[in-house]
């Protein structure tokens, strides 16, 4: 995950979603619709009517989530190994961890999206926003954790997130 390959997959996802959420934002200012409850154009009754309502918001970040969780799992050659056997014991491979509670939580995020538009009898956004509050707050914990010991672009592009994410979690 520390090399260049590791970082241009979840920069490209974060990428694509900030795109995703400009457009679902420039949508509702257009419509002068609520952010909270987005209107969708009325669609056909057919068979596959049920397919217009799926969240795809939370179905990409289930996917990306569940792909970069496989990812990370994967990416290293003896495995995800939590603890040496040495004494004292320490963590290896921290920063890995990191990633992979990081996209843990992207997944999880996307879970309780769908659940809440799709599966729930009655949209709950307070679970959504809570759910969303509460991973950026974890994230920012996680990212500023992950700056020790980077330097050079490393720690000018993650420092980056972390403004990114403060003013997440803030606003």
């Amino acid at each position: 995950m520390g090399k260049f390959n590791g970082h241009l997959y979840p920069g490209l996802y974060l990428f694509s979603y900030g795109l995703y959420q400009a457009t679902v934002l420039f949508k509702a200012m257009l419509a002068s619709d609520s952010l909270l409850y987005a209107s969708c154009p009325p669609r056909n009754k057919g068979r596959w009517a049920r397919l217009w309502k799926i969240s795809y918001g939370g179905l990409m970040k289930m996917v990306t989530g569940s792909t970069l969780t496989i990812y990370v799992v994967f990416c290293l050659d003896d495995g995800m190994v939590l603890m040496n056997k040495k004494v004292p014991p320490r963590f290896m491979y921290p920063k890995e961890w990191q990633h992979l509670t990081m996209f843990i939580l992207l997944a999880l995020n996307g879970c309780i999206d769908v659940m809440s538009k799709n599966l729930l009898p009655q949209r709950c956004v307070l679970l959504e926003k809570g759910t969303l509050v509460l991973i950026l707050y974890v994230l920012l914990m996680l990212f500023i954790s992950h700056v020790q010991g980077s330097a050079g672009i490393e720690l000018q592009t993650h420092s980056l997130l972390i403004l990114g994410h403060l003013m997440l979690a803030v606003s």
